[in-house]
């Protein structure tokens, strides 16, 4: 073997394209022997037979038969060679495909336990036996098939005690006796009868109360032995009670009398007050007159008239002021005291009223109403009654015309501060003086 052989051929020589068939052809002969699983026997054995029929051969070998016979009829392959060679082609082409499209979790066939048995069966009445193969495969299994056996509970059963006998009477007369009625009402329970409660207002005889009451009954009689205490309980409450009733009414007296001596001294102390401005008032007056008596003259005298005139009207202008800031309370007071009466406190201030009830108040206006008064009478009306329906129905107090009562009141009172004047007999009507203070001429 020489080191050139061991090179490869060149590219585009022909001993190259002989090779490359050369190679071609023997995967295709191990791919077949693969699929028909050819052992190395068999392999060894073509390899000799090919050898000793490749020694014998001539020219006249490769050429085909037809054309050295072409009246030449060759063997047809029976039909049990055909459905050899379909079997086994068949299962060539099965083992493929199953090795293809089996999944790799899947179980094959070849895992399963398999049990082979045989036995021999009489064929014929002669007594002739065959043999037959019995093959036990285990069934295959779904694996997404929940578990079939389930675990149950072992429950021990329950000990069954012997049944208590009951003896009866078996004396048949004994059984077949009837009860007398005395014998009954031993056996009769009186319903419980309470002495204090009688919530449904039943009327209950004597004789089911004295039954019921174990001091009575048919052998024995007894009275009702009451204790003493109750009477001595009874009697200390009435005191009790009666003691209590005369402090509330002391109490009340007492307070009674209290409110009447403050109401007292508030009354004694305004007429006081009173009394005070009277006095005072008359005091300036008759001081005043006697003033200008002493004084005399006519200018002196006019001079005094119209200075007292001012004075009263400014006095009255300051009234007027302080009576505006005035209060609703005090101006009724003032009023009163103007026409000698006497108004409490409690009525000026609004507290001699009744004490108000709670009670439910309703809308007068929904009495009112008929039953048709939700009905429209025509299309047009929104609403079931007109806006201005009521207005003149309110009352409402004119506070303004109150205020100018008195005002009126007060101002008429406090005017007559000077004597009184009187007029003659024969003049009908006061002569009118339409000449204004400070500007009437003097008269010679």
């Amino acid at each position: 073997m020489s080191f050139t052989s061991l090179l490869p051929s060149p590219k585009n020589s022909k001993e190259d394209a002989q090779r490359k068939t050369l190679l071609e052809q023997r995967s295709k002969d191990s791919a077949v022997k693969v699929l028909t699983h050819q052992s190395d026997e068999q392999e060894s054995e073509t390899s000799v037979f090919d050898s000793v029929v490749a020694s014998n051969l001539n020219f006249q070998d490769f050429v085909p038969m037809r054309q050295r016979n072409f009246n030449l009829e060759l063997p047809k392959p029976s039909q049990e060679e055909i459905e050899n060679c379909y079997h086994r082609t068949k299962q060539v082409f099965d083992s493929i495909l199953s090795k293809s499209t089996q999944p790799a979790t899947a179980i094959s066939k070849s895992t399963r336990k398999v049990h082979n048995s045989a036995y021999d069966v009489e064929v014929s009445a002669a007594g002739s036996q065959a043999r037959k193969l019995v093959r036990i495969t285990e069934h295959a299994k779904d694996p997404l098939q929940p578990n079939v056996i389930k675990a149950k509970k072992v429950v021990t059963p329950a000990v069954e005690e012997p049944a208590t006998p009951i003896f009866h009477k078996t004396d048949s007369a004994e059984i077949n006796k009837k009860l007398s009625k005395e014998e009954k009402d031993m056996w009769k329970i009186p319903p419980a009868i309470s002495s204090w409660k009688n919530p449904n207002g039943y009327t209950i005889g004597l004789e089911k109360r004295l039954a019921m009451d174990g001091r009575y009954s048919k052998e024995q009689m007894q009275a009702h032995e009451i204790n003493n205490g109750f009477e001595k309980l009874s009697t200390a409450l009435e005191i009790a009670d009666r003691k209590a009733r005369q402090e509330l009414k002391l109490r009340a007296e007492a307070k009674k009398q209290i409110a009447l001596d403050e109401s007292r001294e508030k009354e004694e102390k305004l007429r006081l007050l009173a009394q005070k401005a009277r006095e005072e008032r008359s005091r300036l007056r008759n001081k005043r007159n006697y003033q200008s008596i002493e004084n005399g003259g006519p200018e002196i005298d006019s001079a005094v008239h119209r200075a007292a005139i001012r004075k009263s009207r400014k006095e009255e202008l300051e009234r007027d002021s302080r009576r505006s800031k005035m209060s609703t309370a005090d101006r009724l007071r003032e009023l009163a005291y103007s026409q000698g009466r006497e108004i409490s406190e409690k009525v000026i201030l609004g507290a001699a009223k009744s004490t108000d009830t709670q009670e439910v108040h309703y809308d007068s206006r929904l009495f009112s109403r008929g039953a048709n008064a939700q009905a429209k009478r025509n299309e047009e009306q929104l609403y079931d009654s007109p806006l201005f329906l009521q207005q003149g129905a309110n009352y409402r107090a004119n506070l303004s015309k109150l205020d100018r009562i008195v005002e009126d009141h007060v101002s008429a009172k406090s005017t007559q501060i000077q004597p009184i004047q009187f007029t003659a007999e024969g003049d009908s009507e006061p002569k009118r003086n339409d000449k204004k203070y400070g500007l009437e001429k003097k008269e010679a």
